[in-house]
Protein backbone atom coordinates (compact mmCIF):
# COMPACT_ATOMS: atom_id res chain seq x y z
CA UNK A 1 0.00 0.00 0.00
CA UNK A 2 2.93 2.47 1.10
CA UNK A 3 4.56 1.77 -2.39
CA UNK A 4 1.25 2.23 -4.57
CA UNK A 5 1.34 5.88 -1.83
CA UNK A 6 4.78 6.79 -3.14
CA UNK A 7 4.62 5.96 -6.86
CA UNK A 8 1.26 8.05 -6.86
CA UNK A 9 2.61 11.03 -5.44
CA UNK A 10 5.82 10.54 -7.60
CA UNK A 11 3.58 10.71 -10.71
CA UNK A 12 1.90 13.93 -9.42
CA UNK A 13 4.97 15.64 -8.60
CA UNK A 14 6.43 14.96 -11.93
CA UNK A 15 3.07 15.88 -13.84
CA UNK A 16 2.98 19.05 -11.78
CA UNK A 17 7.06 19.95 -12.32
CA UNK A 18 6.32 19.09 -16.07
CA UNK A 19 3.30 21.35 -16.65
CA UNK A 20 5.56 24.25 -14.95
CA UNK A 21 8.19 23.12 -17.90
CA UNK A 22 5.88 23.15 -20.87
CA UNK A 23 3.51 25.82 -19.85
CA UNK A 24 4.27 29.76 -20.03
CA UNK A 25 5.09 31.83 -16.86
CA UNK A 26 2.22 33.87 -17.78
CA UNK A 27 -0.78 32.63 -19.02
CA UNK A 28 -1.21 33.11 -22.51
CA UNK A 29 -5.03 32.72 -23.48
CA UNK A 30 -6.97 34.44 -26.13
CA UNK A 31 -8.39 37.66 -25.67
CA UNK A 32 -11.53 38.22 -24.29
CA UNK A 33 -14.45 40.18 -26.16
CA UNK A 34 -16.80 42.36 -23.96
CA UNK A 35 -20.08 44.14 -24.41
CA UNK A 36 -22.96 45.12 -22.36
CA UNK A 37 -26.11 45.35 -24.30
CA UNK A 38 -29.22 47.68 -23.94
CA UNK A 39 -30.83 46.03 -20.80
CA UNK A 40 -27.62 45.89 -18.83
CA UNK A 41 -26.62 42.03 -19.67
CA UNK A 42 -22.82 42.15 -19.84
CA UNK A 43 -21.81 39.55 -22.64
CA UNK A 44 -18.30 38.09 -22.45
CA UNK A 45 -16.99 36.08 -25.23
CA UNK A 46 -13.76 34.08 -25.28
CA UNK A 47 -12.87 32.34 -28.79
CA UNK A 48 -11.27 28.86 -28.60
CA UNK A 49 -10.86 26.97 -31.67
CA UNK A 50 -9.23 23.73 -29.83
CA UNK A 51 -12.76 21.70 -30.11
CA UNK A 52 -16.37 22.03 -31.40
CA UNK A 53 -17.93 22.51 -27.73
CA UNK A 54 -19.60 25.82 -26.97
CA UNK A 55 -19.78 26.65 -23.14
CA UNK A 56 -22.52 29.02 -21.60
CA UNK A 57 -22.20 30.27 -18.33
CA UNK A 58 -24.74 32.83 -17.01
CA UNK A 59 -23.88 34.16 -13.48
CA UNK A 60 -26.14 36.19 -11.57
CA UNK A 61 -24.67 38.61 -8.56
CA UNK A 62 -25.97 38.02 -5.05
CA UNK A 63 -26.34 34.45 -4.05
CA UNK A 64 -27.83 33.48 -0.70
CA UNK A 65 -25.42 36.51 0.64
CA UNK A 66 -28.15 38.63 -0.25
CA UNK A 67 -30.79 37.30 2.02
CA UNK A 68 -32.35 37.31 5.29
CA UNK A 69 -32.48 35.13 7.62
CA UNK A 70 -36.60 34.55 7.07
CA UNK A 71 -35.42 34.31 3.18
CA UNK A 72 -32.65 32.09 3.94
CA UNK A 73 -33.15 29.46 0.47
CA UNK A 74 -35.25 31.52 -1.59
CA UNK A 75 -32.49 32.14 -4.20
CA UNK A 76 -31.74 28.48 -4.47
CA UNK A 77 -35.22 26.84 -4.76
CA UNK A 78 -35.82 29.80 -7.30
CA UNK A 79 -32.88 29.09 -9.22
CA UNK A 80 -33.85 25.54 -8.95
CA UNK A 81 -37.54 25.89 -10.32
CA UNK A 82 -36.44 27.31 -13.51
CA UNK A 83 -36.10 24.56 -15.90
CA UNK A 84 -39.13 23.29 -14.80
CA UNK A 85 -41.33 25.01 -16.72
CA UNK A 86 -42.19 27.93 -19.46
CA UNK A 87 -44.81 29.24 -20.69
CA UNK A 88 -44.78 26.98 -23.57
CA UNK A 89 -42.92 23.87 -22.41
CA UNK A 90 -42.80 21.80 -19.12
CA UNK A 91 -40.07 20.16 -17.37
CA UNK A 92 -40.21 16.68 -19.79
CA UNK A 93 -40.52 18.50 -23.12
CA UNK A 94 -37.49 21.68 -21.46
CA UNK A 95 -35.52 18.17 -20.73
CA UNK A 96 -36.17 16.48 -24.26
CA UNK A 97 -34.86 19.63 -26.27
CA UNK A 98 -31.81 19.94 -24.25
CA UNK A 99 -31.09 15.94 -24.54
CA UNK A 100 -31.70 16.12 -28.68
CA UNK A 101 -29.56 18.44 -29.25
CA UNK A 102 -26.76 17.34 -26.94
CA UNK A 103 -26.80 19.97 -24.38
CA UNK A 104 -25.99 19.15 -20.73
CA UNK A 105 -27.30 22.10 -18.28
CA UNK A 106 -27.08 22.54 -14.61
CA UNK A 107 -27.09 25.38 -12.09
CA UNK A 108 -25.67 26.17 -8.23
CA UNK A 109 -26.28 28.81 -5.92
CA UNK A 110 -23.25 30.09 -3.75
CA UNK A 111 -23.09 32.82 -1.06
CA UNK A 112 -21.83 35.49 -3.83
CA UNK A 113 -23.68 34.59 -7.20
CA UNK A 114 -26.28 31.96 -8.52
CA UNK A 115 -25.01 30.53 -11.71
CA UNK A 116 -26.92 28.39 -15.00
CA UNK A 117 -25.12 26.52 -17.67
CA UNK A 118 -25.25 24.57 -20.10
CA UNK A 119 -22.33 22.52 -22.47
CA UNK A 120 -23.18 21.97 -26.21
CA UNK A 121 -21.80 20.89 -29.32
CA UNK A 122 -20.60 23.37 -31.62
CA UNK A 123 -23.39 22.79 -34.40
CA UNK A 124 -26.04 23.19 -31.93
CA UNK A 125 -24.91 26.12 -29.71
CA UNK A 126 -27.46 28.62 -30.81
CA UNK A 127 -31.01 26.21 -30.66
CA UNK A 128 -29.22 25.60 -27.61
CA UNK A 129 -28.92 29.17 -26.53
CA UNK A 130 -32.48 29.95 -27.84
CA UNK A 131 -34.17 27.40 -25.49
CA UNK A 132 -31.75 28.57 -22.48
CA UNK A 133 -33.33 31.97 -23.31
CA UNK A 134 -36.49 30.76 -22.87
CA UNK A 135 -35.93 29.13 -19.26
CA UNK A 136 -34.41 32.50 -18.27
CA UNK A 137 -36.96 35.00 -19.80
CA UNK A 138 -40.25 32.94 -19.50
CA UNK A 139 -40.49 30.54 -16.34
CA UNK A 140 -43.82 30.23 -15.01
CA UNK A 141 -43.24 28.78 -11.16
CA UNK A 142 -46.29 26.24 -11.62
CA UNK A 143 -47.29 25.02 -7.95
CA UNK A 144 -47.09 21.36 -8.32
CA UNK A 145 -43.60 21.66 -9.59
CA UNK A 146 -42.79 24.38 -6.42
CA UNK A 147 -44.12 21.51 -4.26
CA UNK A 148 -41.86 18.73 -5.42
CA UNK A 149 -38.64 21.02 -5.40
CA UNK A 150 -39.33 21.74 -1.52
CA UNK A 151 -39.70 18.16 -1.05
CA UNK A 152 -36.22 17.73 -2.37
CA UNK A 153 -34.66 20.35 -0.81
CA UNK A 154 -36.31 19.68 2.78
CA UNK A 155 -34.44 16.16 1.84
CA UNK A 156 -31.60 17.79 0.98
CA UNK A 157 -31.11 20.01 4.91
CA UNK A 158 -32.48 16.40 6.20
CA UNK A 159 -29.67 14.67 4.73
CA UNK A 160 -26.97 16.74 6.14
CA UNK A 161 -28.05 15.53 9.77
CA UNK A 162 -26.93 12.25 8.31
CA UNK A 163 -23.05 13.28 6.68
CA UNK A 164 -20.83 14.12 9.66
CA UNK A 165 -18.74 16.38 7.38
CA UNK A 166 -21.03 18.44 6.22
CA UNK A 167 -22.98 18.69 9.37
CA UNK A 168 -19.81 20.19 11.10
CA UNK A 169 -19.02 22.35 8.48
CA UNK A 170 -22.78 23.56 8.98
CA UNK A 171 -22.14 24.41 12.67
CA UNK A 172 -19.11 25.77 11.71
CA UNK A 173 -20.17 28.33 10.06
CA UNK A 174 -22.83 29.33 11.88
CA UNK A 175 -20.08 29.44 14.35
CA UNK A 176 -17.10 31.84 13.15
CA UNK A 177 -19.93 33.96 11.31
CA UNK A 178 -22.54 34.77 14.00
CA UNK A 179 -25.08 37.10 12.00
CA UNK A 180 -23.32 37.42 8.53
CA UNK A 181 -25.47 35.84 5.81
CA UNK A 182 -22.27 33.52 5.07
CA UNK A 183 -23.72 31.71 8.41
CA UNK A 184 -26.48 30.32 6.60
CA UNK A 185 -26.63 27.19 4.43
CA UNK A 186 -27.50 28.58 0.44
CA UNK A 187 -30.53 25.47 0.70
CA UNK A 188 -32.03 27.38 3.97
CA UNK A 189 -33.74 26.15 6.57
CA UNK A 190 -36.46 23.60 7.02
CA UNK A 191 -38.84 26.71 8.57
CA UNK A 192 -37.57 28.97 5.35
CA UNK A 193 -38.28 26.55 3.14
CA UNK A 194 -41.56 25.47 3.85
CA UNK A 195 -43.48 28.64 4.00
CA UNK A 196 -42.07 30.07 0.28
CA UNK A 197 -45.01 31.00 -1.80
CA UNK A 198 -45.34 31.50 -5.71
CA UNK A 199 -45.13 35.27 -4.83
CA UNK A 200 -42.14 34.82 -3.30
CA UNK A 201 -40.85 32.96 -5.72
CA UNK A 202 -41.67 35.64 -8.84
CA UNK A 203 -40.37 38.71 -6.29
CA UNK A 204 -37.02 36.75 -5.86
CA UNK A 205 -36.80 35.97 -9.38
CA UNK A 206 -37.28 39.64 -10.58
CA UNK A 207 -34.77 40.44 -8.00
CA UNK A 208 -31.99 38.69 -8.98
CA UNK A 209 -32.62 36.59 -12.64
CA UNK A 210 -32.69 40.11 -14.43
CA UNK A 211 -30.62 41.45 -16.74
CA UNK A 212 -28.18 44.23 -14.94
CA UNK A 213 -27.52 41.67 -12.77
CA UNK A 214 -26.33 39.05 -15.05
CA UNK A 215 -23.07 38.15 -16.49
CA UNK A 216 -23.35 35.65 -19.62
CA UNK A 217 -19.59 33.95 -20.97
CA UNK A 218 -19.37 32.15 -24.11
CA UNK A 219 -16.47 29.90 -24.76
CA UNK A 220 -15.68 27.55 -28.08
CA UNK A 221 -14.95 28.07 -31.19
CA UNK A 222 -17.52 30.98 -32.07
CA UNK A 223 -16.66 34.17 -33.26
CA UNK A 224 -17.00 36.88 -30.72
CA UNK A 225 -19.41 39.03 -32.85
CA UNK A 226 -21.30 35.98 -34.01
CA UNK A 227 -21.85 35.26 -30.19
CA UNK A 228 -22.81 38.20 -29.17
CA UNK A 229 -25.30 39.15 -31.63
CA UNK A 230 -26.69 35.83 -30.83
CA UNK A 231 -26.87 36.60 -27.38
CA UNK A 232 -28.51 39.84 -28.28
CA UNK A 233 -30.88 38.52 -30.53
CA UNK A 234 -32.04 35.66 -27.58
CA UNK A 235 -32.08 37.98 -24.52
CA UNK A 236 -32.78 41.87 -25.61
CA UNK A 237 -35.90 40.45 -23.55
CA UNK A 238 -34.68 39.67 -20.23
CA UNK A 239 -35.93 42.67 -18.03
CA UNK A 240 -33.41 44.97 -17.14
CA UNK A 241 -33.81 44.91 -13.49
CA UNK A 242 -31.41 46.18 -10.97
CA UNK A 243 -27.77 44.82 -10.01
CA UNK A 244 -27.50 43.79 -6.45
CA UNK A 245 -25.01 45.10 -4.43
CA UNK A 246 -23.21 43.64 -2.04
CA UNK A 247 -22.53 45.12 1.05
CA UNK A 248 -19.81 43.91 3.36
CA UNK A 249 -20.95 43.16 7.04
CA UNK A 250 -18.37 42.65 10.01
CA UNK A 251 -17.98 39.14 11.47
CA UNK A 252 -17.97 39.77 15.12
CA UNK A 253 -17.40 35.97 16.35
CA UNK A 254 -13.97 36.23 18.80
CA UNK A 255 -13.25 32.56 18.93
CA UNK A 256 -15.69 29.84 20.20
CA UNK A 257 -15.24 25.93 20.98
CA UNK A 258 -18.26 23.90 20.31
CA UNK A 259 -18.52 19.78 20.87
CA UNK A 260 -21.81 18.11 19.62
CA UNK A 261 -22.70 14.50 20.80
CA UNK A 262 -24.59 12.45 18.50
CA UNK A 263 -24.90 8.60 19.72
CA UNK A 264 -24.97 7.13 16.04
CA UNK A 265 -21.66 7.75 15.56
CA UNK A 266 -18.52 5.68 15.04
CA UNK A 267 -15.84 8.25 14.54
CA UNK A 268 -15.22 11.73 15.22
CA UNK A 269 -15.27 15.11 12.90
CA UNK A 270 -13.19 18.26 13.96
CA UNK A 271 -13.48 21.57 12.10
CA UNK A 272 -10.90 24.15 13.20
CA UNK A 273 -10.76 27.56 11.42
CA UNK A 274 -10.06 31.29 11.46
CA UNK A 275 -11.54 34.50 9.87
CA UNK A 276 -9.62 35.38 7.05
CA UNK A 277 -9.97 38.17 4.54
CA UNK A 278 -11.78 38.58 1.03
CA UNK A 279 -10.29 37.74 -2.20
CA UNK A 280 -9.57 41.44 -2.58
CA UNK A 281 -7.38 41.47 -0.03
CA UNK A 282 -3.31 41.72 -0.37
CA UNK A 283 -2.76 38.81 1.78
CA UNK A 284 -5.10 36.24 -0.54
CA UNK A 285 -2.14 34.89 -2.51
CA UNK A 286 -0.32 34.24 1.08
CA UNK A 287 -3.36 32.54 2.21
CA UNK A 288 -4.36 30.20 -0.47
CA UNK A 289 -0.55 28.99 -0.76
CA UNK A 290 -0.32 28.70 3.04
CA UNK A 291 -3.30 26.41 2.52
CA UNK A 292 -1.90 24.16 -0.20
CA UNK A 293 1.16 23.66 2.12
CA UNK A 294 -0.36 22.75 5.03
CA UNK A 295 -3.08 21.06 4.00
CA UNK A 296 -3.81 20.13 0.47
CA UNK A 297 -2.57 17.05 -1.48
CA UNK A 298 -0.77 13.86 -0.23
CA UNK A 299 2.77 16.31 0.06
CA UNK A 300 0.54 18.39 2.34
CA UNK A 301 2.19 18.89 6.18
CA UNK A 302 -0.79 17.39 7.84
CA UNK A 303 -0.72 14.58 5.53
CA UNK A 304 2.68 13.66 6.00
CA UNK A 305 2.55 14.39 9.98
CA UNK A 306 -0.09 13.93 11.23
CA UNK A 307 -1.74 10.93 9.18
CA UNK A 308 1.30 9.50 7.73
CA UNK A 309 3.75 9.52 10.14
CA UNK A 310 1.60 9.57 13.04
CA UNK A 311 -1.30 7.15 11.94
CA UNK A 312 -4.27 10.14 13.13
CA UNK A 313 -7.09 10.79 11.47
CA UNK A 314 -8.77 8.82 8.39
CA UNK A 315 -9.51 12.38 6.22
CA UNK A 316 -8.21 15.62 6.81
CA UNK A 317 -7.45 18.91 4.95
CA UNK A 318 -7.32 22.25 5.00
CA UNK A 319 -9.04 25.00 2.17
CA UNK A 320 -9.35 28.98 2.22
CA UNK A 321 -12.94 29.40 0.42
CA UNK A 322 -12.39 32.64 -2.43
CA UNK A 323 -15.05 35.37 -0.73
CA UNK A 324 -15.99 38.55 -1.96
CA UNK A 325 -16.37 39.30 1.91
CA UNK A 326 -14.89 37.66 5.23
CA UNK A 327 -13.70 34.17 4.33
CA UNK A 328 -12.70 30.78 6.65
CA UNK A 329 -9.44 29.83 6.88
CA UNK A 330 -10.75 26.23 7.82
CA UNK A 331 -8.58 22.75 9.17
CA UNK A 332 -11.03 19.24 9.26
CA UNK A 333 -10.18 16.21 10.47
CA UNK A 334 -12.04 12.53 10.96
CA UNK A 335 -10.22 10.39 13.31
CA UNK A 336 -10.93 7.83 16.05
CA UNK A 337 -12.46 9.18 19.05
CA UNK A 338 -10.42 7.87 21.60
CA UNK A 339 -7.77 10.09 19.60
CA UNK A 340 -8.98 13.31 19.32
CA UNK A 341 -7.43 15.04 21.94
CA UNK A 342 -3.82 13.87 20.19
CA UNK A 343 -5.32 15.23 16.99
CA UNK A 344 -6.03 18.56 18.44
CA UNK A 345 -2.51 18.70 19.96
CA UNK A 346 -0.74 17.56 16.56
CA UNK A 347 -3.05 20.33 14.71
CA UNK A 348 -1.94 23.26 16.93
CA UNK A 349 1.50 21.77 16.56
CA UNK A 350 1.88 21.68 12.64
CA UNK A 351 0.25 25.29 12.96
CA UNK A 352 3.41 26.20 15.40
CA UNK A 353 5.86 24.83 13.50
CA UNK A 354 4.72 26.75 10.32
CA UNK A 355 4.28 30.01 12.08
CA UNK A 356 7.13 30.20 13.74
CA UNK A 357 9.95 27.46 12.28
CA UNK A 358 12.34 27.02 8.98
CA UNK A 359 10.28 26.43 5.74
CA UNK A 360 12.56 24.94 3.40
CA UNK A 361 13.06 26.14 -0.16
CA UNK A 362 12.04 22.93 -1.67
CA UNK A 363 9.09 22.27 0.26
CA UNK A 364 7.94 26.07 -0.40
CA UNK A 365 8.84 25.45 -4.07
CA UNK A 366 6.44 22.14 -4.02
CA UNK A 367 3.54 23.99 -2.69
CA UNK A 368 3.74 26.63 -5.22
CA UNK A 369 3.96 23.88 -7.74
CA UNK A 370 1.09 22.17 -7.18
CA UNK A 371 -0.98 25.40 -6.35
CA UNK A 372 0.01 26.95 -10.09
CA UNK A 373 -0.38 23.09 -11.26
CA UNK A 374 -4.00 22.11 -9.99
CA UNK A 375 -4.97 26.05 -11.22
CA UNK A 376 -3.94 25.26 -14.60
CA UNK A 377 -5.81 21.67 -14.78
CA UNK A 378 -9.15 23.04 -13.40
CA UNK A 379 -9.04 25.42 -16.45
CA UNK A 380 -8.54 22.61 -19.50
CA UNK A 381 -12.37 22.58 -20.91
CA UNK A 382 -14.27 25.21 -22.23
CA UNK A 383 -16.87 25.12 -19.27
CA UNK A 384 -14.04 25.63 -16.65
CA UNK A 385 -13.21 28.74 -18.50
CA UNK A 386 -16.19 30.31 -19.32
CA UNK A 387 -17.21 29.57 -15.27
CA UNK A 388 -13.92 31.21 -13.78
CA UNK A 389 -14.00 33.89 -16.64
CA UNK A 390 -17.88 34.45 -14.99
CA UNK A 391 -16.88 33.98 -11.76
CA UNK A 392 -14.28 36.98 -11.55
CA UNK A 393 -16.33 39.22 -13.51
CA UNK A 394 -19.59 38.79 -10.87
CA UNK A 395 -16.44 39.25 -8.18
CA UNK A 396 -15.36 42.11 -10.14
CA UNK A 397 -11.80 40.94 -9.98
CA UNK A 398 -11.30 41.35 -13.77
CA UNK A 399 -10.79 38.65 -16.40
CA UNK A 400 -7.55 39.10 -16.16
CA UNK A 401 -7.40 37.89 -12.88
CA UNK A 402 -6.23 34.72 -13.28
CA UNK A 403 -2.81 35.67 -14.79
CA UNK A 404 -2.67 38.26 -11.76
CA UNK A 405 -3.52 35.52 -9.17
CA UNK A 406 -0.83 33.19 -10.67
CA UNK A 407 1.89 36.07 -10.69
CA UNK A 408 1.08 37.07 -7.29
CA UNK A 409 1.60 33.21 -6.46
CA UNK A 410 5.05 33.16 -8.18
CA UNK A 411 6.38 36.15 -6.42
CA UNK A 412 5.70 35.07 -3.16
CA UNK A 413 8.74 34.60 -0.44
CA UNK A 414 8.49 32.24 2.36
CA UNK A 415 8.45 35.57 4.84
CA UNK A 416 5.04 36.89 3.52
CA UNK A 417 3.68 33.11 3.82
CA UNK A 418 4.73 33.05 7.70
CA UNK A 419 3.47 35.98 8.49
CA UNK A 420 0.13 35.67 7.05
CA UNK A 421 0.31 32.60 9.24
CA UNK A 422 1.19 34.57 12.01
CA UNK A 423 -1.63 36.84 11.38
CA UNK A 424 -4.15 35.01 10.92
CA UNK A 425 -3.80 31.68 12.71
CA UNK A 426 -4.12 33.03 16.22
CA UNK A 427 -5.49 30.75 19.02
CA UNK A 428 -7.01 33.12 20.60
CA UNK A 429 -9.49 33.79 17.83
CA UNK A 430 -10.00 30.12 16.71
CA UNK A 431 -13.55 28.36 16.63
CA UNK A 432 -13.12 24.73 16.97
CA UNK A 433 -16.24 22.56 16.29
CA UNK A 434 -15.95 18.88 17.02
CA UNK A 435 -18.56 16.28 16.11
CA UNK A 436 -17.86 13.04 18.40
CA UNK A 437 -19.91 10.18 19.32
CA UNK A 438 -22.01 10.34 22.78
CA UNK A 439 -25.27 10.87 24.71
CA UNK A 440 -27.01 13.90 23.60
CA UNK A 441 -27.22 16.26 26.99
CA UNK A 442 -29.99 17.88 27.24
Amino acid sequence: MRKRVFFFFLFIIVLLYGLMVILPTKKSTPAVEKKTLNNGLKVLVKRNPSNEIVAIEFFFKGGSAVETRQDSGLTYLTASLLFKGTENKDFTRIAEGFDSIGGLWGLSVERDFSEVHLVIPKRNWEEGLKLLAEVLITPVFVEEEIDKEKELILQQIKSIEDNPFEFTYREFNEDIYGSHPYAKPTFGFADTVTRFSRSDIIRQYKRSFCARNAIVVVTGNVGPKEAIKSVEENFRRLPAGRRLNIDKQPVHSRGKKQVIKKPDLKQTMMFLGFKAPSVNDKDYPALKLLSALMGEGMSSRLFENIRDKKGIGYALGSFYPTRLDTSPFVFFLGVQPERLGEAEAAFWEEIGKVKFDDISEEEFKKAKNYLIGNFYLTQQRNKDQAYYLGWYETLDLGTDFDSVYLENIRNLGISRVKAAARKYLKEEKATLVILSPGKVTP
